[in-house]
């Protein structure tokens, strides 16, 4: 089979460095149980080669690297897939995670290609010339369908990741650089326009060299006021509530 995993670089939530995204790892699990040996390929620049071999380490001989010559990746990535094709699957996470994580480029990718895709897919098993796929749906619900070749497939973050990292296979595998002509017609230039991205709202921050206890203490003092408690028989009280309401211009 010619399946082709779509793997990008991911960031940290707490150190901000480089690693491999988790969800396009369960994408390598899930071709793995179909192939011995998929492709990978990842569009990035040089210096992040000690990242990518991360994806190595999981059991993998060699990643194609496509140099961003490009500001469209997925027109980089249809370019590519459409020169090494036809393919019988094309897997990637379901999203990037700490980069450009937005989600849309497999749905590119596919849209520029003309092919199919099925999203959140847990696993898959070849059965003839088709797929049978477990697709996960909210409130944990399952259902299998079938899928023909020639589909673009986004696996859930849900999916199970049953790859184990060897340093030794991070060390020996081989990062190959790929080269992919971008499409002609990019879905990306079509229907957006690209612009700097703008500066955020920062939150106001009140400086005080007041402590915590003070500020405490403080708000503790306030006597909050300007409340009235109304007691007596119940014509009465209301009467006076109304009285009240009066005064307060709420009522005529």
């Amino acid at each position: 089979m010619n399946i082709t995993v779509c793997v990008s670089l991911a960031r940290h939530p707490k150190s901000g460095r480089l690693m491999l995204a988790p969800n396009d790892a369960r994408a390598l699990a899930v071709a793995r149980s179909l192939v011995d040996k998929p492709r990978l390929v990842h569009v990035g620049p040089k210096g992040h080669e000690w990242a990518l071999r991360q994806y190595l380490g999981l059991g993998f001989e060699r990643i194609q690297r496509i140099e961003p010559n490009s500001d469209d990746i997925a027109a980089l990535l249809a370019g590519f897939l459409l020169s090494t094709g036809p393919h019988d699957l094309v897997l990637c996470g379901h999203q990037a995670q700490g980069q450009d994580d937005s989600g849309t480029l497999p749905y590119l990718v596919a849209a520029s290609l003309g092919m199919a895709l099925v999203d959140q897919v847990l696993g898959l098993a070849a059965d003839g010339d088709g797929f049978d796929a477990t697709q996960f749906l909210p409130k944990g619900k399952r259902r299998v369908m079938r899928i023909a070749q020639g589909t673009v497939v986004t696996v859930s973050q849900n999916a199970p990741l049953t790859l184990e990292y060897v340093a030794r296979r991070a060390r020996t595998g081989v990062i190959v650089e790929a080269q992919a002509t971008p499409l002609l017609v990019s879905s990306t230039a079509v229907m957006w326009t690209q612009e700097p991205a703008k500066p955020g709202h920062q939150r106001l921050t009140i400086k005080s060299t007041k402590s915590g206890w003070d500020r405490f203490s403080q708000r503790m003092a306030v006597s909050a006021g300007g409340g009235e408690v109304i007691r007596g028989d119940d014509p009465e009280a209301a009467s006076r509530v109304l009285d009240l309401l009066a005064s307060k211009g709420l009522i005529s």
